[in-house]
């Protein structure tokens, strides 16, 4: 039965390739198979369907349902998906920026000069750095927080275009 199960979902996968089946883990992929074994054999539904009827499933399901479940994706896990980069990308620059450090050893003297004029120069030298550094980040921020909405706002841009192109097409264009 083993064998009968395998040979019957590879060519389960093959013939019919069911978007949901790919979600269900090892054991529920062998009851399902199961189910579909009997429903096949037993009551011969699948067999009598032709490969124009399962390529046209096949186009209806897969095909647009990805189509339709595609905005969904895209303000959920894939706007999740881009905040989490651009914050990792601002924080990973923080990291490798080290402005809490430079702030850290703001008073301390670079070079081991510890006369005044090496403490003032490394004292203005060190704010430099912390204020240039600042606004980096700070540019990077925006950068960031603007390719985030640029990703939420390109889906209604491309539809309004669309949309435009349409009207454009479908209404009397005047002389």
């Amino acid at each position: 039965m083993t064998r009968l199960r395998r040979v019957f979902c590879f060519y389960l996968r093959r013939l019919i390739s069911l978007p949901l089946y790919i979600f269900i883990s090892e054991k529920s992929a062998f009851r399902k198979a199961d189910f579909l074994l009997y429903y096949v054999v037993k009551r011969g539904t699948l067999m009598h369907q032709s490969n124009a009827v399962l390529a046209i499933k096949y186009l209806a399901v897969d095909i647009v349902g990805s189509f339709l479940y595609f905005p969904l994706w895209w303000y959920t896990a894939g706007a999740l998906r881009t905040a989490k980069y651009c914050a990792r990308t601002v924080r990973g620059q923080a990291a490798t920026f080290g402005i809490a450090v430079w702030l850290k050893n703001l008073f301390t003297p670079m070079y081991g000069l510890r006369d005044i004029q090496g403490r003032i120069i490394s004292f203005f030298m060190r704010l430099m750095i912390v204020i240039w550094y600042s606004i980096a980040l700070f540019l990077l921020s925006v950068v960031m927080f603007a390719l985030f909405l640029l990703w939420l706002a390109f889906p209604l841009f491309v539809a309004w275009q669309l949309f435009g192109q349409l009207t454009g097409i479908l209404s009397p264009s005047l002389p």
